[in-house]
């Protein structure tokens, strides 16, 4: 029986905020940078290695944030500590480049938690 888009935006998967995407915008980060979370797919690039990056606290239970970094695979994003970087990994959390990376909040311990490898 399929789903409708009601149903699925009441779970958060097809609603604005897991779906927006600023266009043409590309966020350059260096160490300890802040990746906002307030919208579903956030692009990012680095010139080099950087570290003690943090994500933004999720805003409802659930929701998921996407970060595509563009820059090159060597171009590593290391989260800060969990509780600095609001991600449960918190510094053994690596983003390489050239890929996508998922993550969803989770309310009870206000953390993000990648959900599977990097996608490319």
């Amino acid at each position: 029986m399929p789903v409708d888009k009601q149903t699925i935006s009441e779970i958060g998967i097809f609603d604005s905020l897991a779906t927006t995407q600023t266009p043409g915008t590309v966020v350059t980060l260096v160490s300890t940078n802040t990746i906002p979370t307030n919208i579903g797919m956030v692009r990012v690039t680095a010139g080099g290695a950087v570290t003690g990056i943090i994500l933004t606290p999720g805003v409802r239970a659930g929701q998921f944030v996407e970060i595509t970094h563009e820059g090159a695979a060597a171009s590593t994003l290391t989260m800060a500590a969990a509780g600095t970087s609001n991600v449960a990994a918190g510094a053994t959390c690596v983003l390489s480049g050239l890929a996508n990376h998922l993550f969803k909040w989770n309310s009870v311990t206000a953390l993000w938690y990648q959900t599977g490898p990097a996608a490319n």
